[in-house]
């Protein structure tokens, strides 16, 4: 979160939003990675636009075969 641009402060606030819903939110104890993204994105939406723009474009690198 830091990285797509949000503050120290921003990403906390991220964070604890995050994981509060995800101990809701979880299935057996798991909330697989796609929910867990798009709630990041939603709650860093809030908080600070041009990070989550930043967020939800990155795509992580494909391994070098």
């Amino acid at each position: 979160v830091v990285r797509s641009g949000a503050s120290l402060e921003e990403a906390e606030n991220v964070t604890g939003q995050v994981e509060a819903w995800a101990q809701s939110a979880a299935q057996n104890g798991v909330v697989n990675s796609t929910e867990l993204r798009a709630k990041t994105l939603e709650v860093l939406r809030g908080v600070n636009q041009t990070a989550a723009t930043a967020f939800e474009t990155y795509q992580k690198p494909q391994p070098q075969v």
